[in-house]
């Protein structure tokens, strides 16, 4: 402490302005710079979270949405009188070719607009569990082709798979789709 008091006295009024204005600056900087960079990182990290929560806020609205399209499309084909008409003769007996038109211009042409006009829907399949009737692309299938879909079996939602329903038109889009039944099992009497 001795030698810091001599070498202060012995040094010139220059050297002692510069060491003053050095540890003037010096002090406050090693305070105020470890205070500023951490409210910089905090307000960083509080504008990620709040971008992060409009992100994830924005996405579940859209989810909502889309499952509620989907409920909608569900009953719109649950309240078909005309297709529950159609896969319930079909049930009992063969379907004939000049039936099958008819139900394909009057009824499922009307369904396939109605998911054409949807752009959330990517589509809608309806599988029979018989032969008697002929496919009809895009909506109405044999239910043997539901073996092909891994994610088909089970009713309610399955997320991220990949449509290859048919060899030809394999998308490679992550979709998510719902199964639901919507035939009943004995006819009406």
């Amino acid at each position: 402490m001795q030698k810091l008091r001599q070498r202060w006295s012995k040094a010139s009024l220059n050297h002692k302005v510069a060491i003053i204005a050095i540890a003037g600056i010096s002090i406050p900087s090693v305070i105020f710079i470890p205070i500023f960079f951490g409210t910089m990182r905090s307000s960083t990290l509080n504008n990620e979270l709040q971008s992060m929560e409009y992100k994830v806020n924005t996405q579940s609205r859209q989810i909502s949405t889309n499952v509620e399209t989907l409920k909608i499309v569900e009953r719109f084909f649950l309240g078909d009188t005309d297709l529950e008409d159609f896969l319930i003769t079909a049930a009992e007996r063969p379907i004939t070719a000049q039936e099958s038109i008819n139900f394909y211009t009057d009824t499922l042409t009307t369904l396939e607009r109605m998911v054409n006009s949807n752009p959330t829907l990517y589509q809608v399949r309806l599988y029979i569990p018989h032969q008697n009737v002929q496919e009809m692309r895009p909506l109405l299938y044999h239910e043997g082709r539901m073996n092909q879909l891994h994610w088909a079996r089970e009713q309610g939602w399955n997320f991220s798979y990949i449509d290859n329903l048919f060899t030809t038109s394999v998308t490679k889009e992550l979709i998510m789709a719902h199964v639901s039944k919507i035939y009943n099992d004995t006819p009406k009497s």
